[in-house]
């Protein structure tokens, strides 16, 4: 009789297991990849259509984000030679540098705007969750209703989204005692 056990993997299936999660993770890497090889790409190679996947690398779309330039006259061009390697791929375009770009600011406001707002969410969602669990509030069942005014994710249930709003906006004229009609 073997020892076989039905706990333990076996060899094979460890072999398959490790064979599956390098697979994985490398199409995974596929992506992650491709943006850092655009990164070298020229402007008009990251947008090629279809994709060039064998390229000349270049820094220009790194000097680009980080730069500030303008356009200058050829006459300008002759009087004041490339200074740095960021001067000579500018200069492709009949372009100087002025000074260095925005980017760490608008980066910088960008990350504060996205975690602001994420953090506001969140805190205003648990207020609010906090409130459907501990207060008796009109209509609740209703506005819990997943995939209200959102129709794809009502369909998701099972639930054509007009049928749900149509639901929805009747109880509320009823709860509400047609206030709207009186108003108007």
């Amino acid at each position: 009789m073997s020892a076989h056990s039905i706990t333990e993997p076996s060899q094979r299936s460890k072999w398959v297991a490790g064979i599956l999660v390098i697979l994985y993770a490398l199409v995974t890497m596929i992506p992650l990849a491709w943006i850092m090889l655009t990164g070298f790409k020229s402007p008009a190679d990251a947008i090629s259509y279809p994709p060039k996947v064998v390229f000349e690398p270049t820094l220009e779309g790194y000097v680009n984000l980080f730069t500030t330039r303008t356009r200058q006259t050829q006459e300008f061009l002759a009087n004041n030679p490339p200074e740095t390697w960021a001067d000579e791929i500018v200069r492709q375009y009949d372009m100087v540098i002025v000074g260095p770009s925005k980017f760490g600011e608008r980066f910088t406001n960008s990350v504060i705007i996205g975690f602001g707002s994420t953090f506001l969410s969140v805190f205003l969602g648990t207020l609010a969750a906090y409130a459907f669990s501990r207060f008796k509030i009109p209509l609740a069942d209703d506005l819990l209703v997943p995939g209200l005014g959102r129709p794809d994710l009502a369909r998701l249930q099972g639930l054509r989204g007009d049928e749900v709003d149509v639901s929805f906006q009747r109880r509320l004229g009823e709860h509400l005692g047609r206030i709207g009609d009186r108003i108007l």
